[in-house]
């Protein structure tokens, strides 16, 4: 039967599939490879290792937050910046 076994190898989480009797077996072989398994599911996974990409995503979230606000400061200065130089007369 395949698993899937989602593992910690070299400070990376990586996901594989391997053909194993049982849930322990499929644990043992993830082990074998130097690999610390942190779940074993039973399954059509997709095969080969690959490492965990989830949180590269939203890495860039906050970056591209700051950017939009950045840029929606700027457009607010520079639509006021007739409303400065009537106050600026009014001295």
């Amino acid at each position: 039967m395949q698993y899937e076994v989602r593992a910690l190898h070299r400070n990376q989480v990586v996901s594989l599939t391997v053909e194993a009797a049982s849930e322990a077996e499929a644990r043992a072989q993830a082990l074998a490879q130097a690999m610390r398994p942190l779940s074993v599911s039973a399954g059509n996974a997709r095969a080969g290792a690959r490492p965990a990409r989830r949180g590269a995503r939203f890495a860039l979230l906050p970056l591209l937050m700051a950017f939009i606000g950045l840029v929606v400061g700027v457009i607010e200065i520079l639509l006021h910046m007739p409303i400065f130089d009537l106050a600026g007369s009014f001295q």
